[in-house]
């Protein structure tokens, strides 16, 4: 027995070959038995990878439409009639209402079973009406996941009249994933895995207290990669691996200078695959405008770099807590007087910046003691602007404002991931 009680989801394969919205094609699967539309929606309501969004289609998602649809015309409920408490009640009634003032799905992805921008919307005012978020401080999203699944089911069981059944108890302990990139000290080191970490994130948060509240923690640790270097896939594989059979915990992705590229690639994948983040921390992600597409945005007519540079994303990336720490001292410290390039900066140097959408905290000369130490000593450097002290600026200013600025982040993304990977105090 799943976890899913109402009719129009338990019965949804034989309703799916009475509807007429449903394509042959899938009507021939479900007949056939390569395809159970119940085990979709079960899914969607138990493993987190199986979210329902944009751009799905299918007989599941005309399983979604028709559950939105019959509780935007269900009739309100009493406390008589329902033997349900006065303000469960009220909120049940206040979300058909809810639904009633929202725009309908439209005839298109009705017609298409499309999981479309009208469903999301729909969806989305489903979940504001019963408060639906991956946590008390998240934003409501427009993504039918487990909370959604479930809610849908217990408000289609009001809807039918029927008592609401007792759920199955939910599966053993959460399993929080670590992942970590690491900065390079040689090429050898580039997209390899980096066992020492391994062993030091193990020992400091994988311990028999937390071991009380959770499973194993499952940690992932790799040295930053580029092009074919690149671990987030093997990182990815792994997290996805994790989530398909503990749906339950936490997703951490941390990194620092050159794994900054590998944080946002990974974050930009699960994201894709609508597992969910729970924080994504970079410190001092190291950049590079020469490469192909450029790590860096340009704005503008004609277009230029921003102050601070813009870290252009790999793709969308959604998480319950963002955090880039970076400075560009170390960047405007290179800057080339002889045959400029468009960048003004020397060729081949790292860019930090900010990132859309995170938390984003530089550190200047102004609020970081380090900094200003090193920009009092620049100020009365000799040649600061020629191409021949290049080797000397990079080496005595700019590498030093890197590893402040790596070390700096890190030891406040530390404090994020030491609270978040916290026991939990109310276990036994």
């Amino acid at each position: 027995m799943g976890v899913l009680q109402s009719r129009l989801f338990t019965d949804a394969n034989a309703l799916c070959l009475d509807d007429e919205l449903v394509d042959d094609t899938s009507k021939k699967l479900i007949r056939d038995k390569k395809l159970d539309v119940t085990k979709r929606l079960e899914l969607a309501a138990t493993v987190d990878p199986q979210h329902i969004l944009n751009p799905q289609r299918g007989a599941h998602v005309r399983m979604i439409h028709r559950a939105l649809i019959k509780l935007r015309n269900a009739p309100p409920i009493t406390v008589d009639g329902s033997n349900l408490p006065e303000e469960e009640v009220e909120a049940y009634n206040r979300m058909i209402s809810d639904l009633r003032k929202a725009p309908q799905i439209s005839e298109s992805e009705l017609k298409s079973t499309t999981y479309g921008p009208t469903t999301a919307a729909v969806v989305k005012a489903y979940k504001v009406s019963r408060d639906i978020r991956r946590t008390p401080k998240s934003a409501v999203d427009n993504v039918v996941g487990i909370q959604t699944t479930r809610a849908l089911d217990t408000d289609l069981i009001i809807a039918d009249g029927r008592p609401i059944p007792p759920r199955p108890a939910p599966a053993g302990k959460p399993q929080d994933i670590f992942i970590r990139f690491n900065p390079i000290a040689n090429l050898a080191q580039e997209g390899q895995e980096d066992p020492v970490t391994f062993q030091e994130v193990k020992k400091a948060f994988d311990t028999e207290e937390y071991r009380r509240s959770h499973k194993e923690l499952r940690i992932i640790t790799f040295f930053g990669g580029r092009g074919p270097k690149d671990p987030s896939d093997r990182a990815v594989q792994i997290a996805e691996l994790t989530r398909s059979t503990t749906p339950a915990g936490k997703t951490i992705i941390v990194g620092a200078s050159a794994g900054g590229f590998s944080v946002l690639n990974t974050a930009s994948k699960l994201t894709a695959r609508g597992i969910a983040i729970s924080f994504v921390g970079i410190a001092d992600g190291g950049f590079f405008v020469d490469s192909t597409p450029s790590d860096i945005e340009k704005f503008g007519t004609p277009p230029a770099f921003a102050t601070p540079p813009t870290i252009r994303l790999p793709g969308g990336i959604t998480a319950d807590e963002t955090l880039n720490v970076f400075q560009t001292f170390g960047l405007t410290v290179l800057g080339k007087k002889s045959a400029p390039n468009d960048q003004g900066i020397a060729p081949g140097a790292e860019w930090y910046g900010e990132m859309t959408g995170f938390n984003n905290q530089r550190l200047t000369p102004q609020n970081n003691a380090t900094l200003g130490a090193l920009q009092r000593k620049f100020a009365v450097f000799p040649g600061d602007d020629v191409d021949r002290t290049l080797v000397v600026r990079k080496k005595f200013f700019s590498d030093p404002a890197h590893v402040e600025a790596v070390a700096e982040g890190e030891r406040r993304i530390g404090t994020i991931v030491k609270r978040l990977l916290a026991p939990d105090e109310d276990e036994e």
